[in-house]
């Protein structure tokens, strides 16, 4: 598909430029390092003005969440891009991912611009650690929001 699906919407957004805002991302929805040519298509998406980019289960889907973050963040950092990270992955391998998200977003000092989807660990750990977890969040530049989650809670 290459990036017809990006060219398509960029050209839907400008027809309705006037009533609605539309942020692009480029995403890997099949995958990052696990589907050829992917990296690559997601580097010519920002260089033809995509301002975000996208990051999918790192560890679940592409088996290698260092290098998958560490591949995204480099191409935020490169084009000075918004990230968009769908995490999917449960506890406790999940909140370990979003440790490592944190950890990134504040050596790069990408405060506000990185934004995690779905988050469903946020739902299985105990307060405790939320809240630990929303102090080293917020120091970031990130912002809390807490909804009620029906989640199983991760095994003690």
């Amino acid at each position: 598909m290459g990036l017809r699906g990006v060219e398509a919407v960029q050209e839907a957004a400008a027809v309705c430029e006037t009533w609605v805002s539309v942020q692009r991302v480029a995403f890997p929805q099949h995958g990052l390092l696990t589907n050829p040519g992917t990296a690559e298509r997601l580097e010519q998406a920002l260089r033809n003005g995509v301002r975000a980019v996208g990051g999918l289960d790192p560890a679940v889907g592409d088996r290698d969440p260092v290098r998958h973050l560490d591949l995204i963040f480099s191409l935020a950092e490169r084009y000075g891009a918004h990230l968009d990270i769908h995490l999917h992955d449960g506890c406790p391998l999940g909140a370990w991912e979003l440790e490592l998200i944190a950890e990134r977003t504040a050596v790069l000092g990408l405060g506000g611009q990185v934004m995690v989807s779905h988050a469903h660990v946020l739902g299985q750990i105990d307060e405790a650690y939320q809240g630990r977890l929303a102090e080293v969040l917020a120091a970031r530049g990130w912002r809390w929001s807490r909804r009620p989650c029906t989640a199983s809670p991760c095994p003690r």
